[in-house]
């Protein structure tokens, strides 16, 4: 069994997109927790809606905190960090489960919308960023080197990275998967080029304490 984890802070614009989007997973055997990370929206309440299992943390604590949070109630062996504005394509969890226990990864990025340059940068990120650990919205990994590293790290931003380098360390493989997951590119929209290029090369390999920019 998989256990799909997202973690959302206010975001009722994605979420039904992205649970909607599960349905399509050629592999049925998984189920889907969503940690309700100190939203002031309509968030929860869509949650219950689609989900099996719904977190509601009264405060905002980070996307860190939240997936850690959203493990602890995970039956299944293997686990799947997923953003919540990110759709993986309908064979993902098939290719996950395919994989060996000592792997974990990510996939191939895909734009929304895709226009040249979010493709554009999106070959940047897979070309240059993702052969390093960088993840891409979907984080994979079985639930026994989960607990074995204590999860993500107490940080605010740059706990992906952190939690890759950490399972890279201690033997494990990292694998970007053929099969893509489709991603709001809100973020380059909002921020421009330059901001978001400069955030993917720093920012996955340093650690934060300062809340992550929330941008909808």
């Amino acid at each position: 069994m998989l256990s799909v984890i997202i973690p959302a802070h206010n975001e009722e614009q994605y979420l039904v997109s992205t649970l909607t989007s599960l349905k399509q997973q050629t592999y049925p055997d998984f189920e889907v927790i969503v940690v309700c990370d100190g939203c002031t929206d309509k968030t929860p309440e869509l949650a219950n809606k689609y989900a099996e299992k719904v977190l509601v943390l009264q405060e905002r604590k980070g996307p860190a905190a939240a997936r850690n949070a959203g493990a602890k109630l995970a039956r299944g062996e293997k686990l799947v960090f997923l953003d919540a504005d990110t759709q993986p394509s309908s064979m993902v969890f098939e290719q996950i489960m395919k994989q060996d226990a000592d792997t974990i990864g990510t996939c191939r990025l895909e734009p929304s919308p895709a226009t040249f340059k979010h493709r554009l940068a999106m070959h940047f990120k897979k070309n240059f960023l993702s052969p390093f650990g960088v993840t891409n919205g979907l984080i994979f990994v079985s639930k026994q080197y989960f607990q074995a590293v204590q999860g993500f790290g107490d940080f605010q931003k740059g706990e992906d990275g952190d939690f890759v380098r950490r399972l890279k360390r201690a033997g494990k493989q990292f694998v970007v998967l053929r099969e893509p997951v489709l991603t709001s590119m809100r973020r380059m929209d909002r921020k421009g080029y330059l901001g978001v290029w400069w955030y993917w090369l720093k920012h996955p390999f340093t650690q934060g304490k300062k809340p992550y920019e929330v941008i909808r």
